[in-house]
């Protein structure tokens, strides 16, 4: 008799949907795998290889793709693993291959999850998702049957779609994929974000405390290269798509950074703009020289050099549109330099409204360059 479980990711660190694949993955009875998903991407497939490398059985994938999530890295990791790979592709863009499902199955055993999360970090790990785990007794008549019809489901798919179903095993097979536009480069990804125009009143309430998720963390593998990514940027109320490029990356926000300070207190309304988690920089030149070199920059009373620039500001996925900002840089000589302090600094300006927000604490500040020399991008989280 079939033993069902209902599980959520999400609210409790042992309950994830990595352990549950991982199990099905490095159960040694098991001598066969199918998995089946509409995303993947490598980070997740590098965090299952050991397991995918442990195990006795045939595994096959069948992954979704002309999604704009599956990516080049993650299937190119799965072909040199040798496991069987599938993509399914609906050739729509409305209807996708969303399924996902698990099924490990020997002789006398079997288990199927059915759920909500796709072979991707946010899926295995960092979602809310839920699913039912279905642990079969192969000598019982009902589970053998249930174990049977999924089966047919996935043979179905895989034998009477030829054209949507298709095999790869090669680079070359990959490589055709991606020059069609139906995988894309994970160093190549779009920042999503939604058009939000509204009163500073209505844009403020937007900017929520994030839910506390307990999620277990997957591991980074490999330096990842310097990202290029796509932004839409409204521009006389016609969207279009930009390509832009990171630049920097912020620690975790503080409250000096977001200009939040006591009552009474008067604030800096700037942020200071240090290494952050670009280690490598020469903060007193990298700002100035490389990402706002292209600036028209002049000089102040005080002979320090400011610039303006325009700022597309997203924040936890809304857009909240462009905005005009000032940049500071000071004068060599300062105390600054010789403090090892920071020398540059983003005036906040009209976008201040939005940053004082203490729902954005501990969140990262992303920087990105666009191909217009004077615009930019700001993604918080």
């Amino acid at each position: 008799m079939a033993d069902f479980k209902y599980i959520m990711q999400g609210f409790q660190k042992d309950i994830n949907f990595f352990d549950e694949i991982k199990e099905v993955l490095e159960t040694e009875d098991y001598t066969s795998i199918w998995i089946l998903t509409a995303f993947v991407n490598e980070r997740a497939i590098c965090n299952l290889m050991p397991s995918i490398k442990k195990s006795k059985a045939d595994i096959s994938f069948i992954i979704g793709i002309r999604n704009n999530v599956s990516t080049y890295q993650a299937l190119k990791c799965l072909i040199n693993m040798k496991v069987s790979v599938f993509v399914f592709d609906t050739a729509r863009i409305e209807s996708i291959f969303h399924a996902k499902v698990i099924v490990g199955s020997g002789t006398n055993s079997a288990k199927v999850i059915c759920g909500s999360a796709n072979i991707t970090t946010g899926g295995l790990a960092n979602n809310i998702e839920a699913g039912i785990i279905s642990k079969l007794n192969l000598r019982c008549e009902s589970d053998e049957k249930f174990l049977t019809e999924v089966r047919e489901y996935i043979d179905n798919i895989i034998h009477n779609y030829p054209q949507n179903v298709k095999k790869i095993s090669e680079d070359r097979e990959l490589d055709e994929l991606y020059e069609q536009g139906l995988v894309v480069d994970e160093n190549q990804r779009k920042l999503r974000n939604n058009f939000f125009c509204a009163s500073k009143e209505k844009q403020e309430k937007s900017i929520v405390s994030r839910f506390p998720l307990v999620n277990k963390k997957l591991l980074n593998f490999g330096k990842k290269q310097k990202q290029t990514n796509a932004i839409l940027r409204k521009l006389d109320q016609v969207i279009v798509e930009e390509v832009c490029e990171e630049v920097w990356k912020s620690n975790k926000l503080t409250k000096s950074n977001l200009g939040i300070v006591k009552k009474g207190t008067h604030a800096k309304g700037e942020m200071s703009l240090g290494k952050g988690q670009y280690r490598q920089i020469d903060q007193f030149t990298y700002f100035r020289d490389t990402v706002f070199r292209d600036l028209d920059w002049k000089n102040n009373k005080s002979g320090d050099e400011i610039a303006n620039a325009y700022f597309t500001m997203i924040i936890c996925g809304i857009n909240y549109g462009e905005y005009k900002l000032r940049i500071l840089h000071k004068r060599k000589g300062m105390v600054a330099y010789q403090q090892n302090n920071y020398v540059t600094s983003i005036r906040w300006g009209d976008v201040s409204h939005l940053l004082k927000n203490e729902n954005l604490l501990g969140r990262e500040l992303v920087i990105y360059k666009t191909s217009d020399k004077e615009r930019y991008v700001i993604d918080i989280e």
